[in-house]
C-alpha cells in the first residue's frame, strides 16, 4: 500500500508497507530478511553445492509463478532464480542462477526448505509476510515520516498486493498504517476498497490504464461495478489515469472524459514529452483534457447570486 505525493509540508508522500523493492536492504545483500511471503515450499532431496544449477526436490512444486521476473526462490539466506521445473519426477528446479540480489551462493544440506517467494506482478517488488513483524516495522516508519513531514493526505495504493484471503489482508494492511498516521488524514484515498475501510477513505477506485483498444470494454466490465459499489458506500470515485501510447485512439480518451463528467470524478493524464512527440494525435488528446478541465473550472466558479 502506498501514500503518495510531493514531499512538501501539508502535501502527501509515497511508500509501501506490503512489499519491498529488490534494492531495499530487506532484500538486497548477503543477509536478506526471511520474512517475505511464501507462495509454496518444498525441501531439498539431496545436498547441493554452491555451483549447482539444479535443485532436487522431495515433492512436486505447486502454485508456481512462472512469469518472467517472478521465478524466485529462497534457500537459507540465498536468493536463487530458477529457469524452469521438471515435467515429471524426480522433481527439480532447473536452470538456476545462484547468489542473486547480492546474496552469496552457498552449499545447502538435504531437507533444507526451498521457498518460492511471492514476487509482485510489478516485479520490482517482493511481497512481505503480512502476519510477521516486518509489516509492523514498515508501517511504523511510514507513520513517523507522515508525522514529521506534516502530511495531511494519504493515498493507499496497491492494497490488493497482499496474500489471500484479500477481504482480511487488505483491511489489515490498511488499518495497520492508518493507526500510525498522526494526525488523522484530512482526506485519504485507496485503489482497492473493502467493507472495513469505508469510514477511513473519502475516495477510491483509481484504475491503472487499460490496454489500447480495450478501454470501453474494461470500463464496463471492471471499473463501473466498483464505482457503483463505492457510491452505495458513501465514497466518491476517482477514474484513475490514462497514458499516451501507440494504438490508443482519441475516442478512448473522449469516452473516459465523458465518464468523468458523468460521475464528476477526476481523470488524470500520465505521459512524458517523448510519448507526446511519438503519438500522432497528441494534440487532439491534450485538447480532450483541456476541455474537461476548463468545464470543471467553470463549474467550480460561484454563481453571481452566490457571491452576494
Amino acid at each position: 500500500m502506498r501514500s503518495e505525493g510531493r514531499g512538501e509540508a501539508g502535501q502527501d508522500r509515497a511508500a509501501r508497507d506490503n512489499k519491498v523493492s529488490r534494492d531495499d536492504p530487506y532484500i538486497f545483500g548477503s543477509l536478506p530478511d526471511a520474512r517475505m511471503n511464501t507462495v509454496s515450499a518444498s525441501m531439498l532431496a539431496a545436498d547441493v553445492g554452491a555451483d549447482d544449477t539444479e535443485l532436487p526436490l522431495q515433492t512436486r512444486p505447486a502454485a508456481l509463478n512462472l512469469e518472467d521476473g517472478r521465478r524466485l526462490l529462497m534457500v537459507d539466506r540465498e536468493w536463487i532464480e530458477f529457469g524452469g521445473v521438471s515435467a515429471a519426477a524426480p522433481w527439480r528446479f532447473t536452470g538456476c542462477r545462484r547468489g542473486c540480489l547480492g546474496s552469496k551462493a552457498a552449499a545447502h544440506a538435504a531437507s533444507s526448505a526451498v521457498r518460492h517467494v511471492d514476487v509482485d506482478t510489478w516485479t520490482r517488488f517482493i511481497r512481505v509476510d503480512a502476519d510477521s513483524a516486518i509489516a509492523d516495522e514498515i508501517a511504523q516508519r511510514l507513520g513517523e515520516i507522515y508525522s514529521r513531514c506534516g502530511f495531511r493526505f494519504a493515498y493507499f495504493d496497491g492494497a490488493e498486493d497482499v496474500p489471500e484471503p484479500y477481504w482480511f489482508h487488505v483491511s489489515k494492511a490498511q488499518k495497520r498504517v492508518w493507526d500510525r498516521l498522526s494526525p488523522t488524514p484530512v482526506a485519504a484515498e485507496t485503489y482497492v476498497r473493502n467493507h472495513f475501510g469505508w469510514h477511513m477513505f473519502s475516495r477510491g477506485n483509481a484504475f491503472d490504464p487499460y490496454p489500447p483498444g480495450k478501454t470501453r470494454e474494461a470500463y464496463f466490465k471492471y471499473q463501473l461495478p466498483c464505482m457503483q459499489e463505492a457510491r452505495e458506500n458513501f465514497t466518491t470515485v476517482d477514474l484513475g489515469w490514462m497514458d499516451i501510447r501507440p494504438g490508443r485512439s482519441v475516442e478512448e480518451y473522449e469516452f473516459m472524459a465523458d465518464r468523468a463528467r458523468e460521475w464528476n470524478a477526476p481523470l488524470a493524464l500520465w505521459t512524458s514529452v517523448k510519448a507526446l512527440r511519438d503519438h500522432p494525435d497528441s494534440a487532439r488528446i491534450l485538447a480532450v483534457f483541456r476541455r474537461l478541465n476548463d468545464e470543471r473550472r467553470r463549474n467550480d466558479q460561484p454563481k453571481a447570486d452566490e457571491r452576494r
